[in-house]
């Protein structure tokens, strides 16, 4: 009996027991569409829906006309090894590769100079995958920029040329070339904005260093094969070709250059028209007037640039001007920096003679310079400056001998008339200036100065309201104006 009777309780659990389980089944699968429809609904809304990217109108505009380079050079290994026999010449191919883009429906691009330059065979692939042999129309080393051509039948697609001066430091800049181009990574666009403009005296560690720079600085990534392609704006025109980065790893890291479109629609007629450009030149080294340079010489204002250096048979030599002049004016213009001064010798073109106006130990002085054409031999000469001007100090701390042939020798430096620095006392303002030993001074606040007597009695007569202004060469024999100030 009470084993019918357990049996009789054991049956209606296992059926109320599967009659929950089937209960908690149904009100779980019929709670499985709804849960479906509201996970297919969120999945469908997403932000900004009516938002589109100004970006790709951009991109569509432009893609077509940028092409891919492919320079082939022969390079003579003689050169880099000193162990070929005398006449063993080995001369092997090598291949630069690059972008570039079309500026005009009859096959003209624009690319960089150090992409093509020495080039023996150029190639172009356009949009469509399409191969074409180029040919150098016109190339400049000094601003970094050369005019290929190509024969195409057909409709070809092209960029506008905009303009770089309307550029903004924060406006969009759109990057589109061919970076790694051994990767097939064809017609990349990278975006950025503009970071700076006007940048100057650049080193990027090639022979062919741009002379004229003034440079838009990006941050949209250009990498290895950039070189050449356009940087554009928002509205899609170039603005400016992009040239070179600025990266101790050879990587993008942030900052690129290019160079404005505006300096390129310049020299554009003339590379056209002859292949090459042709500019002033004044025969001087320059430097930037800084505050501290200024009051060294007595000035109120530090607008113009110093003559560093005068080429006794250069245009400026021959028309009196000296080393220490401070230029204020070009032409009836004002001078404010060492940039704008180059640019309007070289536009001005050789043969023409130009006004200057100078302060020379703070007098006003006018001259009348005829300008020379400049070529490689003169620009290798007026090449030799340009350099940031240090801040000023309290204390010299460098010890100093009158110059003579047998120190410059045990310094490894060319000889000239001056005091040579010994010692530099690491931390002092001197250091901190750049100063080192084997540097020559020649000039304190203008007084030539050849032994350590006429070197301490040039310190001595200083104002102390003043920085001292020293003439300075260095160990590469390159002359600069440097401001100290004599302490106690």
């Amino acid at each position: 009996m009470v084993r019918m009777q357990n049996q009789r309780f054991l049956s209606y659990f296992f059926m109320a027991g599967f009659f929950t389980l089937v209960g908690i089944f149904i009100a779980t699968g019929l709670d499985l569409p709804s849960r479906s429809v509201s996970q297919e609904k969120r999945s469908a809304t997403y932000l900004n829906a009516g938002v589109v990217s100004p970006f790709a109108a951009v991109v569509d505009r432009v893609r077509d006309g940028v092409v891919n380079i492919s320079a082939e050079k022969v390079e003579d290994l003689s050169r880099y090894h000193s162990w070929f026999p005398f006449g063993d010449r080995r001369r092997v191919p090598s291949y630069s590769l690059g972008s570039g883009f079309i500026f005009d429906p009859e096959g003209y691009i624009l690319t960089n100079n150090h992409v093509v330059s020495e080039a023996t065979e150029i190639w172009v692939t356009l949009s469509d995958q399409s191969r074409h042999k180029a040919r150098l129309i016109g190339s400049d080393k000094e601003t970094d920029v050369a005019v290929l051509k190509i024969e195409q039948e057909g409709k070809l697609s092209t960029l506008d040329l905009g303009n770089s001066d309307s550029l903004r430091v924060g406006d969009w800049a759109l990057a589109i070339g061919n970076p790694f181009p051994q990767e097939n990574l064809d017609r990349t666009v990278t975006v950025g904005v503009v970071s700076a403009k006007g940048r100057s005296n650049l080193q990027f560690g090639r022979d062919e260093t741009p002379a004229y720079q003034d440079y838009i600085q990006t941050d949209a990534a250009i990498n290895q094969g950039n070189s050449g392609g356009p940087l554009v704006d928002i509205h899609g025109q170039v603005v400016g070709i992009n040239s070179a980065i600025a990266s101790p790893s050879g990587g993008n890291v942030g900052i690129g250059f290019a160079i404005p479109i505006n300096l390129v629609k310049e020299i554009l007629p003339e590379l056209l028209r002859s292949g090459k450009v042709t500019r002033g030149w004044m025969g001087v080294s320059l430097q930037d007037l800084t505050k501290d340079l200024a009051a060294s010489y007595g000035l109120k204002s530090n607008e113009g640039v110093i003559l560093s250096e005068v080429f006794e048979t250069g245009p400026a030599g021959a028309a009196g001007l000296r080393q220490g002049d401070v230029i204020v004016k070009f032409n009836g213009k004002k001078v404010t920096d060492v940039t704008q001064f180059r640019f309007w010798v070289a536009s001005s073109g050789p043969g023409k003679a130009v006004p200057v106006e100078v302060l020379r130990n703070g007098k006003p002085m006018s001259f009348t310079v005829r300008l020379a054409e400049r070529n490689a031999s003169l620009a290798s000469l007026s090449n030799r400056q340009e350099r940031p001007s240090a801040p000023a100090d309290t204390r010299l701390g460098m010890a100093i001998r009158s110059a003579t042939r047998e120190l410059a020798q045990r310094f490894d430096v060319e000889y000239h008339p001056g005091v040579i620095v010994m010692n530099v006392e690491p931390g002092s303002p001197a250091d901190r200036k750049g100063i080192e030993p084997g540097f020559i001074i020649s000039e304190v606040n203008g007084q030539p100065v050849v032994s350590e007597s006429e070197f301490l009695e040039a310190l001595k007569g200083a104002r102390k309201d003043r920085p001292l202004s020293l003439l300075i060469r260095d160990l590469d024999s390159q002359p600069s104006y440097l401001a100290l100030r004599a302490g106690e």
